[in-house]
C-alpha cells in the first residue's frame, strides 16, 4: 500500500543508513523486480534504471534530461546545455556531430574578444596546427594561421570580399583577372 511520511519538525523527512556491504539506498521495484535505484556505493551516488529502463530527470514538472535503457546509453537534454568550464565531446570517429535541419555551430565570443577554431590534429606540435580566427571590428577579416607561427596564410576581408594569401598560389587553370 501507500507509505506517507509528514514531519513538521525535522527537515530530513527520510533518512536511510545502512552500514553493511559499503551500499545502500533506495531500490524502485515494479511487480517484484527491480527498476532503479538511488544509492550510494563506495563514495558514489548511483541514480537509474536497471537494465532495459531509462531514466528521466524532471525540472518544472517537464523532462529536462533522459537517458536511453539501451546501448549506447544516449543523453538527451531538453534545452540549452550550459558549461562554465571547457565542454569536451569524445565520440571516436565522428567527434562533435551537429545534426538537424539548419544544424549550426555557432561561436559567439565576449565583446571584445575574438572567436577561433582550432585544429589540433593527433595532439600533434604548434607545427602542425592551424587556427580559423574572426574579430567582430572592422573589416571583420576571416583568418587561417598555422599556430605555429601567427601568421596568417589567408584573410578573407570581411569589408570588400578580397581574399589575400600569404604566398604563392598555384593552379593548372585559372578563370577571371589575375
Amino acid at each position: 500500500g501507500k507509505v506517507t511520511i509528514t514531519s513538521t519538525t525535522e527537515n530530513s523527512i527520510l533518512v536511510l543508513n545502512p552500514t553493511d556491504d559499503n551500499w545502500g539506498g533506495l531500490v524502485l521495484q515494479y511487480g517484484g523486480s527491480t527498476k532503479g535505484m538511488c544509492v550510494y556505493n563506495s563514495s558514489n551516488i548511483s541514480v537509474g534504471g536497471e537494465s532495459g529502463t531509462g531514466t528521466i530527470i524532471q525540472a518544472g514538472g517537464q523532462t529536462a534530461l533522459q537517458f536511453s535503457a539501451t546501448a549506447p546509453y544516449s543523453a538527451t537534454f531538453y534545452g540549452d546545455v550550459t558549461a562554465n568550464g571547457i565542454l569536451k565531446a569524445s565520440a571516436g570517429d565522428e567527434g562533435l556531430c551537429v545534426e538537424g535541419g539548419n544544424a549550426q555551430i555557432r561561436l559567439r565570443a565576449d565583446s571584445n574578444d575574438w572567436c577561433s577554431l582550432n585544429f589540433e590534429p593527433d595532439n600533434a606540435n604548434t607545427s602542425k596546427q592551424w587556427t580559423i580566427m574572426a574579430h567582430k571590428d572592422s573589416p571583420y577579416n576571416l583568418y587561417f594561421q598555422r599556430t605555429s607561427s601567427n601568421t596568417s596564410v589567408l584573410t578573407l576581408d570581411g569589408t570588400n570580399g578580397n581574399a589575400t594569401f600569404a604566398g604563392t598560389v598555384t593552379g593548372t587553370t585559372f578563370i577571371g583577372a589575375l
